[in-house]
C-alpha cells in the first residue's frame, strides 16, 4: 500500500505514484532473478555509477601507507591527509620550555624558541596542501622539531655596573657589584634555571664596601662561655675613611681611602668591662713596684688565674666571681708580694707601715699605697741593743717574729 499512502500524503493521483524497479535501469541487463525487487535498485545503481571512466579510486601512499581516495574531483595532498586521519599540526615541532625568574622581587618571564613546522614531500618533491595528487602518488611528511629552553646567563638579564676602585688599609681593591641566585653568591656568567630568584648590589657605601673586599663590617665574633653560659663577643673595628670616622652606612666613591683598625685580639678586660684596677691593685712593697690582686674579684680562663689581660679565643671557658669582702687587706698583701718572715727562732720585732702609718694585718690597702715590714733585733737586758742602730730599752715592745707568722696565717684564714 506504499503508492497508495504516498498519493494521499502529497495530493496526488494514485496512477502516478509507482515503485521503481531495476528492470527499467538504463545500461543494465541480464539481472538476475534476485535483484528484481525494488531494493536493489540503489547498490545497482552504484554499479552503474562505478562503471563510469571519469569516477574511479585513486592509490596514494601517504608515509609509505597505502590509501584509496575516491576519484570524485581534482585530489590534493589535503584529500590524502584527511583519507589517512592526519592532522598536519600534531607533527608540527613543539615551543621551548620557557624560565620564570625573579629579579631583585620583580617576575620576569623569558619564552623558549618556537619548534618548526612540518615539512610537505610529494613524490620526492617539496609540497603544499593544494599540490595535486595522481594515482600512486607518495605523500611523505617530516615532523617539525621541538624549541629549546633558552640558555640565559645572569649578565643577559641584569645590567653589571663597572667595578671601581678603593684601597683598603693602604691594598688596592676592586669594588665590583655583588649578585646572589636563590642566596648564594654567584658570578655574572652563571646560567639561570627556571624559578631561580636573584638578587643584585652595588657596594656604594662603607659596610658594602668592606665586605665586597673581603673585610667583616661589624668585626669578628669569638664564642666562649661565661661560668658555664655560651656567649658571643664582636670585636668591632674602627673606621676611617679618608682620615675620618666613618659608618657602615657613609657613602663611598672612586679612589677613596678606608682604614679598617680591627682588634687584633680579645682581653678579659674587654668581655667582663673590667679594669685592670678592679681586679688587681698596684701597691709599692719594700720600694718595689707589685701587682696583687684585689679582694672583691676572681677570673679563671680554662681552669687558670686570668686577669684582664688575658686572651680569650674560640671556645675559652671563663669563670667569673665576686667576693662579699670588699677590700684588700695588708695580709692579703704580704701574701701576694711573697713576703718571707725571718726563722721563728730569730730574735727580732717588725713594724708594718702603711703609707709610713702604723697598721695591722686586717688594715685595708688601695690602689697606690706603700707597704714596708720593718724587721729589727730585740734588745738586751742592759739596755743596749743587739745590734748598732736600735731603739732605745724603754720602747714599746714590738711583735716577734712567731707572732708575725701566726698573725699572717691567721689573718688569711679568717677570710
Amino acid at each position: 500500500m506504499l503508492p497508495k499512502l504516498v498519493a494521499e500524503a502529497l495530493s496526488l493521483p494514485e496512477a502516478r505514484v509507482a515503485v521503481r524497479r531495476p528492470e527499467n535501469i538504463d545500461g543494465i541487463e541480464m539481472i538476475p532473478e534476485d535483484l528484481h525487487s525494488p531494493d536493489a535498485v540503489t547498490p545497482l545503481g552504484i554499479l552503474k555509477i562505478a562503471s563510469i571512466n571519469t569516477l574511479h579510486f585513486l592509490r596514494v601512499y601517504v608515509n609509505d601507507e597505502e590509501y584509496s581516495l575516491f576519484n570524485f574531483r581534482d585530489l590534493t595532498v589535503s584529500d590524502a591527509l584527511l583519507n589517512a586521519g592526519i592532522q598536519l599540526k600534531k607533527f608540527n615541532g613543539r615551543p621551548g620550555l620557557g624560565l620564570m625568574l625573579n629579579i631583585n622581587g620583580n617576575t620576569k618571564f623569558i619564552p623558549g624558541t618556537l619548534g618548526t613546522l612540518a615539512q610537505l614531500k610529494l613524490d620526492g618533491e617539496d609540497a603544499t596542501l593544494d599540490s595535486p595528487i595522481q594515482d600512486g602518488s607518495r605523500v611523505h611528511i617530516d615532523p617539525g622539531k621541538n624549541g629549546t629552553t633558552p640558555v640565559i646567563t645572569l649578565k643577559d638579564v641584569i645590567e653589571v655596573p663597572p667595578e671601581y676602585t678603593l684601597f683598603v688599609n693602604g691594598e688596592e681593591k676592586h669594588i665590583r657589584s655583588r649578585f646572589t641566585i636563590n642566596d648564594k653568591d654567584a658570578a655574572a656568567d652563571q646560567q639561570l634555571k627556571d624559578g631561580d630568584v636573584i638578587l643584585s648590589k652595588e657596594p656604594r657605601s662603607v659596610g658594602e664596601a668592606l665586605l665586597a673586599a673581603g673585610y667583616s663590617p661589624t668585626g669578628r665574633k669569638v664564642g666562649y662561655t661565661l661560668n658555664g653560659s655560651d656567649t658571643q663577643y664582636t670585636l668591632t673595628p674602627e673606621i676611617l675613611l679618608n682620615d675620618n670616622p666613618a659608618s657602615l652606612s657613609t657613602p663611598v666613591h672612586q679612589q677613596d681611602h678606608i682604614e679598617y683598625i680591627a682588634p687584633a685580639e680579645l682581653k678579659l678586660g674587654d668581655v667582663l668591662h673590667i679594669s685592670e684596677l678592679d681586679a688587681s691593685l698596684v701597691i709599692y712593697y719594700n720600694k718595689g713596684e707589685y701587682k696583687i690582686p684585689s679582694a672583691s674579684i676572681t677570673l679563671e680562663v680554662n681552669g687558670h688565674k686570668a686577669s684582664p689581660g688575658t686572651i680569650i679565643e674560640d671556645g675559652s671557658d671563663v669563670r667569673y666571681s665576686r667576693s662579699e669582702r670588699k677590700a684588700t687587706t695588708v695580709s692579703d698583701a704580704l701574701l701576694a708580694v711573697g713576703f718571707q718572715a725571718p726563722p721563728a727562732t730569730s730574735r727580732v720585732t717588725f713594724t708594718i707601715l702603711v703609707n709610713n702609718q702604723d697598721a695591722d694585718f686586717t688594715a685595708p690597702i688601695k690602689n697606690g699605697d706603700t707597704l714596708d715590714v720593718i724587721i729589727k733585733p730585740i734588745e738586751n737586758k742592759a739596755g743596749a741593743s743587739t745590734a748598732p742602730g736600735n731603739t732605745p730599752v724603754d720602747a714599746p715592745a714590738k711583735p716577734t717574729v712567731p707572732g708575725l707568722v701566726s698573725a699572717i696565717a691567721s689573718a688569711h684564714l679568717q677570710k
